[in-house]
C-alpha cells in the first residue's frame, strides 16, 4: 500500500534515509515536512512496515525529487515505481519532475530511464569525484 506518512512513520523513514545518506536524519526533519505543503511525501507499507518512501519539493510547475528509497529486501518488486506513480496521480499543477543522480549510480539511472526520465544536463564533478546527471520527466 502507498499512503501519506504518519508521525509514527518518522523513525522508519529516517532509518531508510540513512541508507542513502548517513546524515539523513541531521539534514532532514521529516516531522516538519509531513504537514508542509511544499513537500510531497509518500510511504510504501507492507504488513504494517514502512519499506520505502519518496520525498519531493513542489514549486509552481516543477517537482524536484529529493529522495526515493526502498528497503533492499524489497527492491526490484515495483515499489519505487508505485511510489512515483502515486506522486503523479496526486499532482496539482506540476507538469514535470526533475532530479539529479550520481553518474556512477547505474541502478538509479536504469530505474529513472525505465520510468520515462530523460537526461537534460550534466554537472561536471558535482560530487567532487563524480558528475551529476540532471534528469526530467514531463507529467
Amino acid at each position: 500500500m502507498i499512503r501519506k506518512p504518519l508521525l509514527t512513520d518518522i523513525n522508519a523513514i529516517n532509518k531508510l534515509g540513512s541508507c542513502l545518506d548517513d546524515k539523513f536524519n541531521e539534514k532532514n526533519n521529516i516531522g516538519n515536512y509531513i504537514n508542509n505543503d511544499m513537500y510531497i511525501i509518500y510511504v510504501a507499507v507492507l504488513n504494517d512496515e514502512v519499506i520505502g518512501f519518496i520525498m519531493l519539493t513542489s514549486l509552481y510547475e516543477t517537482m524536484e525529487l529529493l529522495y526515493i528509497m526502498v528497503d533492499s529486501k524489497y527492491q526490484h518488486n515495483g515499489y519505487g515505481t508505485k511510489l512515483l506513480d502515486e506522486v503523479i496521480k496526486n499532482k496539482n499543477d506540476e507538469t514535470r519532475i526533475i532530479l539529479e543522480v550520481r553518474a556512477d549510480n547505474q541502478n538509479a539511472i536504469d530505474f529513472y530511464n525505465k520510468n520515462q526520465f530523460k537526461m537534460i544536463n550534466i554537472r561536471k564533478n558535482y560530487y567532487n569525484d563524480t558528475d551529476a546527471i540532471i534528469m526530467e520527466r514531463s507529467i
